[in-house]
C-alpha cells in the first residue's frame, strides 16, 4: 500500500486507532513523521524529510471521523541530483471521513503535499508531488489507495516533480 506523507500518513494511525476511540473524549495521537523515499512518483527518486518541529496529531472521533491538525514543514530532495531541493510547511488541516460504502473521504483545507504514482490522478497520468494551497479533496478505497481521478483541487497548485527537475 502506498502512504501519502503528513496529513494522510495519519490516516493509516488513524484507522488502527479508531475502534478504540470509543469515548466520548476525542483520542488525540502525536503524528511522528520519518523520512521516505518516492520511487515512481517523478521521473527520478525523491526524499522527504521532515524537518523543524513536529507538531502534527491525529484527532479520531468515536464515529470514526479524523482531523489532522498542526503544521508539518518538509523538505523534498531529488535524490537523482541533491543540490534541487524544495522546502515548505503544510498547515492543514485535513478532515478523514469514513463513508458508508467502506470508501473513505480526504478533504484537505490550507496547504498541504499530496503525492500520485502513475495512473492515480488519471488513467495513463504520469505521477505527481503536488503542493496544494486551497480545498483538495480525494476518495480513498478500503485499503487507503486513492481512487483514480477522485483527487479535485480549488486554488493554487505545484507540481514538485517540475520544481525539482
Amino acid at each position: 500500500m502506498h502512504v501519502r506523507i503528513g496529513a494522510l500518513l495519519a490516516i493509516v494511525v488513524a484507522l488502527v486507532a479508531a475502534p478504540t476511540a470509543t469515548a466520548e473524549k476525542p483520542l488525540k495521537v502525536p503524528i511522528v513523521i520519518t523520512p521516505l523515499t518516492l520511487e515512481g512518483v517523478c521521473d527520478f527518486p525523491v526524499r522527504l524529510d521532515a524537518i523543524g518541529p513536529q507538531n502534527q496529531k491525529v484527532v479520531v472521533f468515536s464515529d470514526g471521523r479524523q482531523i489532522v491538525t498542526g503544521q508539518l514543514t518538509t523538505r523534498a530532495t531529488n535524490l537523482a541530483d541533491p543540490s534541487k531541493t524544495w522546502e515548505g510547511t503544510a498547515s492543514g488541516p485535513v478532515f478523514v471521513t469514513p463513508n458508508a460504502d467502506g470508501t473513505i473521504s480526504a478533504k484537505g483545507t490550507g496547504t498541504n503535499l499530496w503525492y500520485f504514482f502513475p495512473g492515480m490522478l488519471s488513467e495513463g497520468a504520469p505521477g505527481a508531488l503536488l503542493w496544494v494551497r486551497g480545498l483538495s479533496e480525494e476518495t480513498l478505497d478500503a485499503n487507503g489507495i486513492p481512487i483514480t481521478g477522485s483527487f479535485t483541487h480549488h486554488g493554487a497548485i505545484e507540481n514538485l516533480c517540475e520544481t525539482l527537475a
